[in-house]
């Protein structure tokens, strides 16, 4: 196990997927919401399929039909539609404030589906996590805000994908995976061009956007695979909340997003939250029925 090397993968991986957001938010007014999509899929599988056959995998096994992995691809539907809608259309640094939420659905969705059995501690963790997303939402007299609900649907699709991902068999690789979630992407994006009714091709002058959303996010995809494989899973996954500051960063001083205080206190408690539940779950036995 080598952990700095795990460490530098996961940091590259959440500085990688920051990228991509902020490409995301500067395409608006050059691509729609199905543009997006439809292209990240296209392009995502074409070369998700190209390193899969130079490292000796086949791209298109028939595992891929495999229920789980079906549904799995459904729930990235769901994860990242909903996240590029929140990101384009709302405020790119309250959506994934709200995205960060993932690994304390995650523990509340093991135990649900998979009768994992957790202590108290943990169970004050998700509380305070679902109370600093309300935080962050705002429901009230003044109105709920629409995209943050929208992200926070994104993040219960990821945390959908993560525990749909423990019933997939270790027969089908993480590359495998990934393509299969970008071949997902790619309905979503025709059905959305044609309810937009916008045009297809959205022009040679727009292909910058459409080539930084998906290689920074296909470089966060390895690395972050490869960042759990070198190192010890504990010790690099909070690394995952550092994509909050690199996004913080960039939607403060690209951007010009201004933070109100309800987002910074509920961004601090869905990262204190999360970091509990993550060091928490990585230090107890697994509870799991044999």
């Amino acid at each position: 196990m080598n952990d700095r090397l795990g460490i530098a993968l996961m940091l590259l991986a959440m500085l990688s997927f920051s990228i991509s957001d902020a490409f995301i938010k500067a395409s608006d007014g050059y691509l729609t919401l199905g543009q997006s999509l439809f292209y990240l899929g296209v392009l995502g599988t074409l070369l998700f399929a190209a390193y899969a056959l130079a490292i000796g995998q086949n791209p298109f096994p028939r595992s891929l039909l495999d229920t789980p992995v079906i549904l799995r691809g459904a729930s990235e539907i769901m994860a990242t539609g909903f996240i590029f809608y929140g990101i384009l259309y709302g405020s790119l640094t309250k959506t994934i404030s709200i995205h960060q939420v993932q690994p304390i659905l995650v523990t509340f969705g093991a135990v649900l589906f998979y009768k994992e059995s957790i202590g108290w501690r943990r169970w004050t963790a998700i509380i305070l996590g679902f109370a600093s997303v309300m935080l962050i939402i705002r429901p009230g007299l003044g109105g709920w805000d629409f995209t943050a609900i929208v992200a926070f649907f994104g993040a219960i699709g990821l945390a959908a994908r993560d525990l749909l991902t423990k019933a997939v068999g270790g027969h089908v690789s993480s590359v495998q995976l990934s393509i299969v979630g970008y071949i997902a992407l790619i309905p979503l994006g025709v059905a959305l061009l044609l309810f937009e009714g916008s045009a297809w091709w959205p022009g040679i002058e727009n292909i910058p956007f459409i080539l930084g959303i998906t290689i920074f996010s296909m470089i966060a995809y390895l690395a972050i695979t490869e960042s759990v494989r070198v190192a010890e899973f504990g010790t690099v996954m909070p690394f995952r909340f550092s994509r909050l500051f690199f996004v913080y960063a960039i939607g403060i001083l690209y951007f010009g997003e201004g933070i109100d205080w309800q987002t910074i206190v509920g961004a601090i408690g869905i990262l204190c939250s999360g970091l509990f539940v993550l060091i928490r779950s990585s230090s107890a036995p697994s509870s799991k029925p044999k």
